[in-house]
């Protein structure tokens, strides 16, 4: 057993991709179940705290340890089995891999399988997914991590270590949202109820055909009308599934453009013309090519009648093409962050500011096209992307010196009251962490927060878990 106290050496550790800085004084990188069992029980006599901690890929300070441990799970990064279940295929990893390493394996298994949820960030590692139940930009289809996993080996703060199964009930009575079982309420709890040992992942059959397109629009008012036209189209097709659906503003696209000039993997994207002012970019799969066919061409008619042209468009069919789609989404978050660092050079206190948040229909054409009086009224620059077809968005503030950050700050917290008194929801996929819990107290009910309280006590009873 190796603990480390957190010198030069170790100093990133203390940070994530959000900018935001913890304080921890001691870190460990275990490498098997055994030695974090070992390392939990020193640090537990001790009366210290632990934060769980992946690749340090999170936006919301999450892995960040503000007081006593670092546990780095960097190291536990063993595949350590492979089983064939049908057409499907359970790996069995430890916390620490990365899903990078997990798309290499699949090319050793099957190419015709995958870990379909398909998060963005290649680096994040499982433990962490999971304890955000993070989503790809095919969620709309597929879910988040959590509808992937088929059981989790936990450790718990009363020191004993338990494998869930996906379908195991939850046993603590709780009416926190529709969670019924305990991957349900384990997944997206942001490692404060347990350490994430191992995990079995399900991969399971792509789809025989997938199509994504790109269509660029001139005028951001027509963005909603096309989504729901979108919408309207394909929702009793039987045939084909729309699996992406996802928006972004003039902003996020300035900020691609950008980031594409220095990016190698973004070399390949054509360039687009800066007076485009939003973009939305569809992913189609079906068992029959000649479906896809029909529905983008259609879909193509509606954008042209609006004004659009097939030349403000992108398309891809083969892997490589599909990729880039991916590699541009990638690119949104690397670019704010470089923003945020830009920042915070000026002043060390800065980090990332952003919240997720789902919409009631009415109040997307409020966002997307006129945007909330509380942002038209802000200096802070901000940009806005995301899961369109299911109403979720993610906003971002880019404030420039310590003046807008404060700004920024009253501007979230304004942003959470406003969304909920409009029948949205906040925080819905990227979690709250440390960067917005001031924020919680203003959107939730007293209700909600005791409820949290009671799942809190019941697997954490301590308090040990990421404080």
């Amino acid at each position: 057993m190796e603990i480390f106290q957190i010198s030069d050496k170790y100093i990133d550790y203390n940070k994530d991709e959000s900018k935001f800085v913890g304080n921890s004084s001691t870190i460990s990188f275990p490498t098997s179940c055994d030695e974090v069992v070992e390392i939990f029980n020193y640090i537990k006599n001790s009366g210290e705290k632990i934060t769980a901690q992946g690749s340090r890929t999170g936006l919301v300070g999450a892995g960040v340890g503000l007081v006593s441990h670092t546990m780095s799970f960097e190291k536990m990064n063993k595949i350590l089995d492979t089983t064939s279940v049908g057409e499907e295929y359970i790996v069995k990893v430890q916390s620490g891999v990365t899903l990078g390493q997990l798309r290499e394996h699949i090319k050793n298994i099957n190419e015709n399988v995958d870990f379909l949820p398909n998060p963005t960030e290649e680096t994040a590692t499982f433990g962490g997914l999971f304890s955000h139940n993070a989503k790809g930009m095919n969620s709309l289809k597929y879910g988040g991590v959590a509808n992937h996993i088929n059981s989790v080996k936990i450790l718990f703060s009363n020191g004993d270590v338990k494998t869930i199964s996906c379908d195991e009930k939850c046993s603590i009575a709780s009416s926190l949202a529709e969670q019924t079982t305990m991957i349900e309420l384990l997944a997206g709890s942001e490692g404060q109820l347990g350490l994430i040992l191992e995990l079995d992942v399900i991969l399971r059959k792509t789809p025989s055909n997938r199509w994504g397109v790109m269509f660029f629009f001139n005028r951001v008012e027509k963005v909603v009308e096309f989504k729901n036209y979108v919408n309207n189209l394909l929702e009793d097709n039987n045939n084909v599934d729309l699996s992406v659906f996802e928006y972004y503003d003039k902003k996020t696209l300035d900020i691609v453009g950008e980031w594409k000039k220095t990016s190698s993997k973004l070399k390949s994207i054509p360039d687009y013309r800066s007076e485009f002012q939003s973009a939305i970019y569809l992913e189609i799969e079906s068992e029959l090519e000649e479906e896809i066919e029909v529905a983008l061409m259609e879909i193509l008619d509606k954008f042209e009648a609006e004004g659009g042209a097939e030349s403000d468009t992108w398309a891809g069919v083969l892997p490589s093409e599909l990729e880039k789609f991916q590699h541009f989404r990638h690119a949104v978050q690397e670019g704010g962050n470089s923003a945020i660092q830009n920042a915070k050079n000026i002043d060390s206190s800065i980090f990332k500011l952003s919240m997720d948040f789902k919409l009631q229909d009415s109040m997307l054409e409020d966002i997307i096209n006129r945007n909330v009086e509380i942002l038209k009224k802000s200096s802070v620059e901000y940009f806005v992307f995301g899961h369109i077809g299911e109403n979720h968005l993610q906003l971002n503030l880019l404030p420039n010196n310590v003046d807008e950050f404060q700004h920024a700050k009253n501007i979230l917290a304004d942003m959470c009251e406003y969304n909920i008194k409009n029948g949205g929801t906040n925080f819905v996929e990227n979690g709250v962490g440390k960067t917005r819990i001031n924020c919680l107290n203003n959107v939730v009910n007293k209700e909600f927060i005791d409820n949290i309280k009671k799942v809190k006590e019941f697997f954490d009873k301590e308090s040990i878990f990421n404080c």
